[in-house]
């Protein structure tokens, strides 16, 4: 349960609600995927679903250590 007063990005943390996602890496010159880029999301129904929000209230809130070792 969110502690009283928990930011939004409190209880995504306490609730482990990121979601780690895989983009190919392309070689434009034949089409081919040379690697892949993990990306971080948080929820879909959230504010901080975008990772510039996201990672942007963990600045301000102070959490960037524990958002970054939880997208991980």
């Amino acid at each position: 349960m969110p502690e009283y007063g928990a930011s939004p990005l409190h209880v995504i943390l306490q609730q482990r609600k990121l979601t780690a996602l895989l983009q190919p890496v392309m070689d434009t010159r034949n089409g081919t995927i040379v690697g892949y880029e993990g990306l971080i999301r948080g929820p879909a129904d959230s504010p901080l679903h975008s990772p510039f929000n996201l990672f942007g209230a963990a600045q301000r809130y102070g959490l960037s250590l524990e958002t970054e070792m939880l997208s991980r």
